[in-house]
């Protein structure tokens, strides 16, 4: 879809969403061990995505040991949506109108929850993911380089992958 429309979609669901631009606290403080809530983002739609979401919740749990994780997934198709559970909170489409308003009030209970850190697994390039993404209340916002949410300022530590899009757990 065209980048224009793209932006006037996402700009009409800001204002419907009555949503303002979440500023990044930038004072993060504090050992990453002694953090107590993250975040994990990404799409959901394949093993291998589901695959690397756990790896990445795998390694939050080594950096932060005490910390609850908590997944936030997407997936275009609402049949393959994993069941969310205390922990786990998955939306596809139906969730967001047209113009990205949010729908349901689960998202946007775990969009304003609050995290000590955000991190974006992968569906780098999908708009409603990185549009959600973006309202995610969260003191460290952390996720690949060069992607939408990086170019758009929205992340405040970005890691340059050398094997491309897949973060392995091996």
């Amino acid at each position: 879809m065209s980048g224009v429309i793209m932006r006037f979609r996402q700009r009409v669901g800001d204002l419907l969403n009555n949503l303002k631009q979440v500023n990044v606290p930038q004072s993060f403080k504090g050992p990453l061990a002694e953090k107590k809530r993250i975040l994990v983002i990404g799409q959901v739609s394949s093993e291998d995505d589901r695959k690397e979401i756990q790896a990445v919740k795998k390694e939050a749990r080594l950096m932060s040991p005490q910390a609850e994780i908590f997944i936030l997934g997407y997936c275009d198709d609402e049949k393959k949506l994993p069941i969310s559970d205390k922990y786990e909170e998955y939306f596809s489409p139906k969730d967001l109108s047209f113009f990205f308003k949010i729908k349901s009030q689960r998202l946007q209970d775990t969009l304003s929850s609050g995290y000590d850190i955000l991190i974006v697994a992968n569906g780098f390039e999908c708009e409603r993911l990185n549009y959600v993404a973006k309202y995610a209340v969260a003191s460290l916002r952390v996720g690949r380089a060069g992607t939408i949410l990086d170019r758009d300022g929205v992340l405040n530590f970005v890691i340059a992958t050398s094997n491309g899009d897949r973060i392995s757990d091996k």
